[in-house]
């Protein structure tokens, strides 16, 4: 399946592919040289060395699923307290954006206390 052209003639598909491997390439660019906080934004071939790391070991499927757990218990009780506070329809709840809000804290304290807990096993 070939994309349709752009204005500029480059196929949609490789501009799609070629997009993200660019910003890849910036990002750890932009890290080597120290210009983003490794705290913050680590190098994308460390983040793929751990990775590759917890997929070896066979603890990577683990993870994802207790995170996945966390991420799923978070968003129900997000979404319980929210439909309880302001008597909507569920449903109607779980679109509003304060709702995702509260899922993206929640997700990114999960992911954040996963990390620390593998460097501590390392």
């Amino acid at each position: 399946m070939t994309g349709t052209p752009s204005r500029r003639g480059w196929p949609e598909q490789t501009i799609g592919i070629v997009s993200p491997l660019l910003l890849l390439v910036a990002w750890e660019a932009a890290s080597a040289a120290g210009l983003l906080r490794p705290q913050f934004f680590p190098r994308p071939t460390l983040i793929l060395g751990h990775a590759l790391d917890l997929a070896l070991d066979g603890s990577l499927g683990r993870h994802a699923g207790i995170t996945t757990a966390r991420v799923a218990a978070a968003f129900a009780l997000a979404t319980s307290v929210s439909a309880l506070a302001s008597g909507k329809d569920i449903v109607d709840t779980a679109v509003q954006a304060g709702q995702f809000k509260t899922l993206a804290l929640a997700y990114r304290r999960t992911f954040t206390f996963d990390l620390d807990a593998h460097r501590e096993q390392a």
